[in-house]
């Protein structure tokens, strides 16, 4: 391509296309090197284990809601009851 008879935009334009694909070529260099040293070390992979609590069913939520009141409900009589008897 001659670049002698260009006008100075077409320079201009030229040499930022020119640079765009150079930046282009780079990333894809850098991509497939960076691709080739993260396989390599595939094998030697990390095991995560993730400690999860399973969902619980609606009836059993209602049924430990129901032992947890419960047991407010007890708690708070055994220490009405208590005071009661420090006042005596």
């Amino acid at each position: 391509m001659k670049t002698k008879n260009m006008d100075l935009g077409d320079k201009i334009l030229f040499i930022l296309g020119m640079s765009l694909c150079g930046v282009f070529v780079f990333v894809l260099v850098a991509g497939v090197i960076v691709a080739l040293f993260t396989s390599w070390d595939g094998n030697k992979k990390r095991k995560v284990t993730i400690e999860s609590v399973p969902m619980q069913d609606d009836e059993v939520v209602t049924v430990l809601k129901a032992e947890s009141d419960e047991q407010k409900r007890l708690a708070e009589a055994i220490q009405s009851h208590d005071e009661g008897q420090q006042e005596i």
